[in-house]
């Protein structure tokens, strides 16, 4: 873990304020100096708060409220224009280096107090995220017989198609590796829908954005996975030259078949610079699933959307796709 102090400095804050037990610090802050900026809240137990305001006195009073640790408060003032950018950069140094963030909407990982931590306690969490072999299917599924009526025909329609077991040996291998308990956050936390439209055919999402899609193909289907753009990287070893038209390919050029196509992704909830792979084959989707580094780097982006709130789609849950799915786990 970097040290805090080298890593502000480093950031361009010149100083931290103790404001311990402060409810107000207009004086540390009068208004003519300027007070538009990037903040950081340092808590009494080693976590810490990137931020930005406009009125950083008023930020630090609505803080104040729910917050009775702050121990110090470093301040750097930024233009408007420029507060969403650098707060980004900001929160995303610290996460490289390891210091614990009680941030929850641009984080990765949040150290905060969530909803989602009375299911899996924070502890849990990381160890589910590092330990590729420790897998929580613990707990007992909820049924609702008028929402597997809903979805009972295009369940019915998806079992038809000559894939539908490939399909749901990838879905099954996602949702064991991917997804935080499983069992005790099915629809509370994600959920899969049974489209089978002209191209979608399956979709997972978890908490508030979509995580992962199988789509119609002339060879059968692909399938889509999101992820960051960093892990991304990682994963398949290339340095990718990013930007808002990107399509690059990992091709076998002796058989001229390309295996993984990556392009940017627009999607944002689970925080900035996210990215698509798109596995063109079976063996292509679960290759990647068997990767321990592509597993870490899902399931950490998972873990995210869950921390930040309950699944916006429960009520497009396909619980007849999904008992196919647990058939296929173990335990």
């Amino acid at each position: 873990m970097v040290d805090v102090q080298q890593l502000l400095a480093e950031l361009g804050y010149k100083q931290k304020y103790e404001v311990l037990g402060r409810e107000n610090i207009a004086d540390l802050f009068p208004k003519k100096t300027k007070q538009c900026g990037i903040y950081v809240l340092h808590f009494a137990d080693g976590e810490y708060y990137v931020g930005q305001s406009v009125d950083f006195v008023s930020r630090f009073g609505q803080h104040r409220e729910n917050y009775d640790d702050i121990q110090f408060v470093s301040f750097m003032p930024i233009d408007k224009v420029e507060l969403n950018r650098v707060e980004r950069q900001f929160v995303k140094a610290f996460e490289d280096a390891t210091l614990p963030l009680r941030n929850v909407n641009i984080v990765t990982f949040s150290h905060a107090v969530r909803p989602f931590d009375e299911i899996m306690p924070k502890d849990v969490q990381r160890r589910w995220i590092e330990e590729i072999d420790f897998l929580d299917l613990d707990g007992d599924r909820a049924n609702d017989e008028e929402l597997r009526r809903k979805y009972q025909r295009k369940f019915y329609r998806l079992k038809q198609q000559p894939i539908f077991e490939e399909i749901t040996e990838v879905l099954a291998q996602y949702v064991v590796s991917c997804i935080p308990c499983p069992k005790r956050t099915e629809r509370a936390y994600w959920n899969v829908s049974c489209v089978v439209g002209k191209e979608l055919l399956v979709r997972i999402n978890v908490g508030p954005q979509v995580v992962f899609d199988v789509f119609h193909d002339e060879n059968g289907a692909v399938y889509r996975y999101a992820l960051f753009q960093a892990d991304a990287e990682k994963v398949l070893g290339e340095e990718i030259p990013w930007g808002d038209d990107l399509i690059y390919e990992i091709t076998d050029q002796e058989n001229r078949r390309t295996h993984y196509s990556i392009f940017s992704s627009q999607l944002t909830k689970a925080g900035p610079n996210q990215a698509f792979i798109l596995a063109h084959s079976f063996a292509d989707a679960l290759s990647l699933l068997d990767d321990e580094g592509a597993v870490k780097s899902i399931a950490k982006l998972n873990i995210g959307l869950c921390q930040k709130g309950p699944c916006l789609w429960a009520r497009n849950h396909c619980l007849d796709l999904a008992d196919a799915i647990f058939a296929r786990i173990k335990g």
